[in-house]
């Protein structure tokens, strides 16, 4: 085999080991939530059209480990207003928070806090899906843990 042939074929087996040649299939490294091919997790989210509006970017939790319980979901919206459901679940598979609301074009933040969970999360991991809340499709899915 010439060089270039050689050195084409690893560079194709390395970008499809890690995932980059399909969005919906790879490894899942949280275990909890079902898979299918409507989910995308969050070390591979791509923009995906989701009624009029997209997410175009990944949604993730910041600061993470969250300090005292208090972080923030960030995501950034494009192509129109669009409709998300953000649920919390802590590592019992309880829905210990759930959130819903319509988001204009831009960047966006979700608090997670003592405010407005009620109470201080404990040290732990948590788990967290954003939804399509009208057709109730998982779009995107990720952890933060906690640390005092």
């Amino acid at each position: 085999m010439s060089f270039r042939i050689v050195i084409g074929l690893m560079l194709f087996l390395f970008l499809f080991l890690l995932g980059f040649l399909s969005v919906s299939y790879g490894y899942d490294t949280f275990g909890v939530f079902k898979r299918n091919k409507k989910e995308v997790m969050v070390q591979k989210m791509a923009v995906q059209q989701v009624g009029v509006g997209s997410l175009e970017s990944e949604v993730l939790a910041f600061p993470s480990p969250a300090k005292a319980g208090r972080t923030q979901i960030g995501f950034r919206i494009g192509g129109g207003p669009m409709s998300l459901r953000f649920e919390l679940y802590d590592p019992y598979g309880q829905k210990i928070y759930e959130h819903e609301e319509s988001y204009e074009i831009g960047y966006h933040r979700i608090p997670i806090n003592e405010e407005v969970l009620g109470y201080t999360l404990s040290v732990n991991v948590y788990y967290y899906l954003m939804m399509d809340s009208e057709k109730n499709d998982v779009i995107a899915k990720g952890k933060f843990g906690v640390v005092r």
